[in-house]
């Protein structure tokens, strides 16, 4: 469940309006509280809005992400690095499983998957497919989609 909290900067914009925030980048920074998550504020914006307001509020610096979405492979350190050829079936992994669950609606998600070029922006990448799920669909869409990538990819966990 992806739950976004305020920055310095975004309590800091609350008091003056120093970034000229958009009526609705305003109402979700004040909905943001590090408590709910962003699936759970989508109701009270337009269908698809959210992850576009969520993306902006944070190139703005106004958010950041309070709880780190479980990612679909191991952090990337010296000792858990993984090959090219690992990272490559990876991707190919959840471009099948994008396609599977959404058909053409995957291509944006295959898309963004192509621009991979370690394990790190693998984990941001499929942790961006999530948040949009959980905006444009719901928390269970998003979730099963991450489950069936990671259980794909790692057949015996």
């Amino acid at each position: 469940m992806a739950t976004y909290k305020k920055t310095q900067t975004g309590i800091t914009e609350l008091n003056s309006h120093q970034l000229g925030l958009r009526t609705e980048l305003r109402r979700l920074l004040i909905l943001i509280d590090g408590k709910r998550s962003i699936q759970s504020l989508a109701p009270f914006f337009r269908p698809g809005e959210v992850s576009g307001l969520v993306d902006e509020l944070e190139r703005l610096g106004a958010i950041e992400m309070a709880t780190p979405i479980t990612g679909m492979l191991p952090s990337a350190t010296a000792s858990s690095a993984i090959s090219s050829k690992q990272l490559q079936a990876a991707i190919g992994i959840a471009k099948t499983v994008a396609k599977s669950r959404f058909n053409r609606a995957a291509d944006r998600f295959i898309t963004e998957l192509d621009r991979c070029k370690d394990s790190q922006s693998l984990r941001a990448i499929v942790s961006d497919i999530q948040l949009k799920l959980m905006a444009e669909y719901d928390e269970e869409m998003a979730t099963a989609f991450v489950a069936q990538v990671r259980a794909e990819f790692n057949p015996k966990q």
